[in-house]
């Protein structure tokens, strides 16, 4: 939207980000998922033949694998891990490994497009470790969104987590126990929540 900022000055800031971290965009075109990867002046474009389908295939492989854990954990049972480990390094290898982002960037701005939107990046396994080991990503749908999302500054200290119902995830109470204490500042927990819990003032 040329009324907002024009494309000029829009390229402006997308480099002047990508001189502080790598900006790894992606496109999809027919049955491939074309990557440019953004960082210190430099563009390398690279492309992922029938990266579509690949991607379809190792959804379907993640469906198959969080079904036979929930099944497990009704049986009680349990599943072996070292099959969503060996989805997570398959996706890591064919397509994340390939675009070359540096390993010792701090933080990834990721723009992803349609159904890579879903993939918990974080997860990713690259030469024997998750991502999250490497990168802090921060994930837009756009380079507008990110620009936009950047000039909002917060200034409440107030945290409030609303837990749903969560009875399928067994390790929900568990993840929420550690943000809470990983906080630097109090935190309201809400657990079960119900609508009359969300707020309907102050800054969010």
């Amino acid at each position: 939207d040329h009324a907002v900022t024009n494309n000029d000055r829009l390229l402006e800031e997308m480099m002047s980000t990508a001189a502080k971290m790598p900006i790894v965009q992606f496109h999809l075109r027919d049955e491939d998922i074309i990557a440019f990867v953004h960082h210190r002046g430099d563009t390398t474009v690279g492309k992922i033949v029938d990266g579509r389908r690949k991607l379809a295939d190792s959804m379907q492989r993640w469906r198959f694998i969080l079904e036979g854990e929930l099944l497990a954990g009704h049986l009680q049972d349990t599943m072996d891990a070292t099959l969503e480990q060996n989805l997570w390094s398959d996706l890591g290898n064919w397509l994340w490994k390939p675009l070359g982002v540096d390993p010792r960037a701090e933080t990834v701005l990721l723009i992803p497009e349609g159904e890579l939107a879903n993939l918990p990046w974080r997860a990713l396994i690259v030469d024997g470790r998750p991502l999250l080991e490497s990168h802090h990503f921060i994930i837009a749908p756009s380079f507008r969104h990110f620009r936009a999302a950047q000039a909002i500054k917060v200034r409440s200290q107030l945290v409030q987590i609303f837990r749903g119902k969560a009875d399928n995830l067994p390790q929900v109470d568990h993840e929420l126990e550690n943000l809470v204490n990983g906080l630097s500042t109090s935190a309201d927990l809400y657990s079960p929540c119900s609508r009359k819990d969300w707020p309907d003032q102050g800054e969010a």
